[in-house]
């Protein structure tokens, strides 16, 4: 059976290493809401990128029989828009336990039916928000 495509994990750690100039941006405004900003040049081994995917894995104890869960929960296409400069952006909201668990995917195709596509783990860059100033009685 011929494989359709392949999947490079990403991590904070190793974009830089990877070569991907992405920004991305992923604050726990609360504690049941994470909001997601990506930024996305198209250029460098992105610039042939044609999808920007959301993929949410199940918690799953690895077996011998099933040592990783290939089905995600979730697994859709995001919005993106484009500015003058060629740069995609997206932004999501999600659970913060599901958070957890989601890599935004960038897909690029290879040929007609094979693709390429860094998993980039959410979790590697979720980060405390800072808690907005107190404005009751602003201006008094």
């Amino acid at each position: 059976m011929k494989k359709l495509g392949y999947v490079i994990r990403v991590t904070k750690q190793t974009q830089a290493k990877e070569g991907l100039n992405y920004t991305l941006v992923a604050n726990r405004v609360s504690p049941e809401a994470v909001l997601v900003s990506m930024e996305i040049p198209r250029e460098g081994k992105l610039k042939d990128m044609s999808r920007v995917t959301m993929n949410i894995r199940p918690i799953l104890p690895p077996s011998q029989s099933r040592p990783v869960s290939h089905s995600p929960l979730v697994y859709a296409t995001l919005q993106t828009t484009e500015n003058k400069k060629g740069v995609w952006n997206v932004s999501f909201q999600l659970a913060s336990e599901l958070a957890e668990r989601c890599s935004v995917d960038l897909l690029i195709p290879k040929g007609s039916r094979e693709y390429f596509s860094y998993a980039v783990e959410l979790k590697e860059y979720i980060t405390d928000a800072s808690p907005a100033p107190f404005l009751f009685g602003a201006g008094r």
